[in-house]
């Protein structure tokens, strides 16, 4: 592997001490926000924002000046090629060197390792290096830059919240203006793009016409001089911003910021083996914002939390929020990519990860009509892809959605065990178990929505009358080649893997030769199909159904049994000719075991459901029934009657058919309950 390249940055007129020079290896820049000549390479209005809020202590100034250099120099430092695959192709080593006003808090080594640390993890970067140097100075930016000035502040709440522009800040905002009284202070970041400065503005006076004098707007300008940028991943984006609304939090002596990003993209799981590194952002990853928020704290002396109420929502559960909240009219102003250059209508590329994330969950939540009104420039529905990157992308994408619904939380742990850790890690006070199963849980409700979205995508545009265009995301559907990635594979590569673990365990020279002589263990897995019928009332319980089935198999699978539950939301209506149900009736028939769960009404379709499980097992002894009612919380009265009939006209016909059912009080007594029988018809099933 060649050495990774060193880039030395020097700021606020430091001095080059060390008398680096310029090689094949090494590379310098010279970065001052003071500088107004024709040859400097930057662009910040830290006068302008220090304006806004009369006045910054020095410590805080230093910050601002520190994040806009780190971020300047991430985008004028190029990666590499976006195909290269190597750690060194998109890893580099930059070296700043800053004169500072506070030079005796920056230069403490603690200081400058927290500060290392926080970018060398957002950023997927191999090191940051600082050093600085003393006496920087700036003049006063007004007659109200004195400490004695200080924003007038009535008595009551503020919250600060980052705004992109995108439709996970827009939803935090319209939430918060919603459910509290707060006064609202937005913090933006301009980059000198112009249709994103519109868009924040655009939304910032349409969320002032319908919430008035709850609303302030803060920006802070910071770009590149004469020409774009040569990296556009922007990973230290997240260092600037939270820099900018931690010093206006100061400003409102707040002790908090909010961060509003749904968990599917914060977490950013890998979609493949080479999303290593830079490639797999991690601007709102719990890590990134635990390490920034020290950091902070540090500075502030005292303790200063990043809030990220949105962690365990998905896209689509957002859209959901800006529905319920009636804001539907601003999805399509809201912008979620940076990429949209050269389309003078369209707002978004259409082809990057945020688009495609955006598009399928707005079709997820039933809301594409509000998405899909020409903000696209690229139409990977119907379009073919032009671009493998892009392809690849999207595949990728969906495939993992649909693994997200497919792993029980075992296999969801062991496959994303290093994930995990830093999550995990990074957020003290939760039980470890609590947030892997928070975790397991939105990523398999991510998946699930995105397989609706599917659903929808195919019922819109797939015209039986016409053929799809060839290599658009219709035709790769249709195919549905890929999607084909069974469970039990996974399982059956997890005990390969335990028993080479075993082989590799080192023993002793008769240990070896007993094992040389003993048989060899078969790899044989029995899997035993559990189907799961209920209404969306009772959706919290058949989750946690799942959940308590996941943790049974931990025991079973060492002794050769694998509990797989058959859920609804498992197929896809593209995947037969027929209608839906009758794939749902075929699962059925193929099943172990059947387990229904009302509450309140009894559909149509779980009826049927019932009725084919319970004839098969009536003509096969095959599956096994099971019925289970969840107690009604109040009396039942004459007026109620007419609403719960189908429940108690279905109780009548399986009293009719002399089919035992069961009562359960909540959703451990369901577990108790189920449990037992388990334990009474799984050696009937295994032959034990």
């Amino acid at each position: 592997m060649p050495p990774i390249k060193r880039h030395f940055v020097f700021c606020n007129g430091a001095v080059n001490c060390e008398g680096v020079t310029e090689n094949d290896q090494d590379k310098i820049y010279h970065l001052d926000i003071y500088d107004l000549s024709d040859e400097s390479l930057i662009k910040v209005k830290l006068p302008n924002f220090v304006q806004s809020v009369y006045h910054l202590p020095d410590r805080i100034l230093d910050l601002l000046e520190i994040a806009a250099y780190v971020f300047s120099a991430d985008r004028l430092i190029s990666r590499g090629a976006k195909d290269a695959l190597e750690y060194h192709s998109w890893s580099r080593y930059l070296n700043f060197t800053v004169k500072v006003r506070d030079f005796e808090f920056w230069q403490a080594e603690d200081t400058k390792q927290k500060l290392s640390k926080a970018l060398e993890f957002t950023s997927g970067d191999f090191k940051y290096s600082f050093s600085f140097q003393p006496n920087h100075s700036t003049p006063p930016t007004s007659l109200f830059d004195r400490e004695d000035f200080s924003i007038s502040r009535e008595e009551e709440d503020v919250d600060i919240i980052l705004f992109s522009g995108g439709l996970d800040s827009l939803s935090g905002i319209i939430e918060k203006l919603e459910t509290t009284d707060n006064k609202i202070c937005l913090v933006s970041h301009r980059s000198g793009q112009p249709s994103t400065a519109k868009t924040q503005d655009k939304i910032f006076l349409a969320l002032q016409r319908d919430y008035p004098n709850r609303l302030n707007h803060y920006k802070f300008h910071c770009s590149l001089r004469k020409s774009r940028a040569i990296e556009e991943s922007q990973r230290t984006r997240a260092f600037l911003y939270t820099s900018i609304a931690y010093a206006l939090s100061h400003a409102f002596s707040a002790d908090k910021m909010y961060v509003f990003e749904n968990g599917i993209t914060t977490f950013n799981f890998p979609k493949r083996q080479d999303m290593i590194n830079a490639r797999a952002s991690r601007t709102t990853h719990p890590k990134t914002l635990a390490l920034i928020s020290q950091l902070f704290s540090d500075i502030k002396a005292s303790k200063f939390s990043i809030k990220t109420p949105y962690l365990w929502k998905t896209k689509s559960d957002i859209f959901e929020l800006i529905k319920k909240f009636g804001q539907e009219k601003l999805i399509s102003s809201a912008v979620s990519c940076s990429q949209a250059i050269g389309d003078k209508d369209a707002t978004h590329c259409g082809g990057c990860s945020q688009c495609v994330d955006r598009k399928l969950s707005a079709y997820a939540s039933h809301l594409d009509e509000f998405d899909d009104l020409g903000i696209y420039s690229f139409d990977f529905i119907n379009q073919s892809f032009e671009d493998e990157y892009i392809k690849t992308m999207v595949i990728d994408y969906i495939r993992q959605a649909i693994n997200f619904s497919e792993l029980n939380i075992d296999f969801f742990y062991t496959k994303y065990l290093n994930e995990l850790t830093d999550i995990v890690d990074f957020m003290p006070g939760q039980p470890e178990e609590e947030l892997i199963e928070k975790a397991w849980s939105i990523c398999s409700r991510h998946g699930q929505q995105i397989i609706e979205a599917i659903k929808r995508i195919n019922y819109i545009h797939n015209d039986p009358a016409k053929s799809n265009t060839p290599n658009s995301l219709l035709d790769i559907l249709s195919k549905k080649d890929y999607l084909e990635q069974p469970l039990k594979d996974e399982l059956d590569r997890h005990l390969e893997s335990q028993l080479d673990n075993e082989r590799d365990k080192p023993t002793s020279p008769l240990a070896k030769l007993e094992k040389l002589s003993a048989p060899k263990p078969q790899l044989t897995m029995q899997t035993i199909k559990i189907f799961l019928a209920s209404s969306s009332e009772l959706e919290d319980d058949r989750k946690e159904f799942e959940i308590f089935i996941s943790r049974k198999n931990k025991a079973y699978i060492q002794q050769g049994i694998f509990l797989e539950v058959v859920l609804w939301e498992d197929f896809l209506d593209a995947m037969s000719s027929t209608r839906l149900q009758d794939e749902y009736n075929k699962a059925i028939a193929e099943c172990d075991v059947f387990v229904s769960l009302f509450y309140s009404k009894v559909g149509k379709y779980t009826k049927e459901e019932f009725i084919k499980a319970f004839g098969a097992f009536q003509s096969d002894g095959k599956p096994l029934v099971y019925t289970y009612f969840k107690k009604l919380v109040t009396e039942v009265t004459r007026a109620d009657r007419k609403k719960l009939e189908s429940l108690f006209d279905f109780q009548d016909e399986l009293s009719e058919l002399g089919h035992f059912q069961t009562e359960y009080a909540n959703i451990e007594d369901l577990k108790y309950k189920f449990g037992e029988q388990i334990n009474k018809f799984l050696p009937k099933l295994t032959g034990d």
